[in-house]
């Protein structure tokens, strides 16, 4: 299950870079549901990092700033110091 948390996070990324953020919306909700199941921290803190970064572009700010709170609480308590890091800067 791993190579798929991995694998719909790149996908995620693909459709996030061309602007399609519904679409890369709906890769980082798989992502961050099997990142759930499996426990993996450090994948769950970042599928909701790159949702919320989805969500801001949508213009739904109050998702995107419940899931950047998400995000950093996730990271935090998974010592993943990166990409609680890169929530602090992304939420501004």
């Amino acid at each position: 299950l791993q190579i798929e948390v991995t694998t719909y996070g790149n996908l995620g990324v693909a459709y996030s870079e061309l602007a399609r953020h519904e679409k890369a919306s709906s890769y980082y909700r798989k992502q961050l549901k099997l990142a759930r199941e499996i426990e993996d921290k450090n994948s769950e803190a970042l599928a909701l990092s790159n949702l919320a970064i989805c969500c801001a572009a949508l213009r739904k700010y109050d998702e995107a700033e419940s899931l950047y709170a998400d995000s950093l609480a996730v990271s935090h308590s998974a010592g993943d110091v990166m990409t609680e890091n890169q929530v602090l800067v992304n939420w501004g």
